[in-house]
């Protein structure tokens, strides 16, 4: 897909500038997203920790652990992380809107989703089962479902030149979902030059539901994740 270029672009240099925004964004978004994961692992308390100051509230009949205390849940500082990185990263593609050397409009709003919903979904999702479950249990969690899935879909690449195949094996591997999630915003942009995702072309017949994929699993992980954490937390205070 070609359309126009921005005024005082030629079509080579439009083309280029669409897909160096691509891919400042994929590197946004991993980044930011990184950074607060290991901001997640460090503010959550371990299983032990957590157990116990949620056993010493129910007896001091406190309503909840103090947010000062050891125990105390990382869900409201996970929230802000992703408002922070959400807010920024919005801000990065207006600007790039208005300079009008990128996009020349915004895709409709339903596309803008999947990027958004995805980093929020995997940071709960992580968020909730390393508050609930010990290091040993996150750890495999997080290697089974990561891990396995990206080295699969290497050898699917690599190997079997299974292209299809291999993008939908990779998508519970944050980065893979979130580069799918990123092409079908960009997809839906009026574009200032060459389509970003041409060399896509095998996947793209398929790249609306490897968005959308990736985006729903890890959204239906991270509220059941946060339901468990809750029914768990009441069970505690019962006790």
């Amino acid at each position: 897909v070609r359309l126009g270029a921005a005024d005082g672009l030629d079509e080579s240099e439009s083309g280029t500038s669409a897909q160096v925004l691509m891919v400042i964004m994929f590197v946004f978004m991993t980044v930011s997203g990184l950074i607060c994961l290991l901001m997640v692992m460090v503010i959550t308390p371990n299983r032990y920790t957590a157990e116990t100051e949620l056993r010493r509230a129910a007896k001091l009949a406190l309503p909840r652990v103090p947010l000062n205390s050891d125990g105390a849940s990382s869900l409201p500082a996970t929230l802000l992380m992703i408002g922070l990185a959400l807010v920024t990263a919005a801000a990065l593609l207006v600007r790039a809107s208005r300079s009008g050397l990128f996009l020349e409009r915004w895709p409709p709003v339903l596309d803008c989703a999947p990027p958004l919903l995805l980093f929020a979904a995997v940071l709960l999702f992580v968020q909730g089962l390393r508050e609930r479950f010990s290091a040993r249990i996150f750890l495999v969690s997080i290697f089974l479902l990561w891990m396995l899935p990206a080295f699969t879909c290497m050898i699917l690449f690599a190997a079997e030149e299974a292209w299809v195949a291999g993008s939908y094996v990779s998508l519970p591997f944050p980065p893979a979902a979130q580069f799918f999630a990123l092409a079908h915003f960009f997809q839906g942009t009026a574009l200032s030059g060459p389509n970003p995702v041409e060399f896509l072309f095998t996947v793209l017949p398929h790249l609306e539901r490897l968005a959308w994929g990736g985006t729903l699993g890890y959204a239906l992980l991270a509220v059941g994740m946060q339901v468990e954490l809750r029914r768990w937390k009441r069970a505690l205070r019962r006790a």
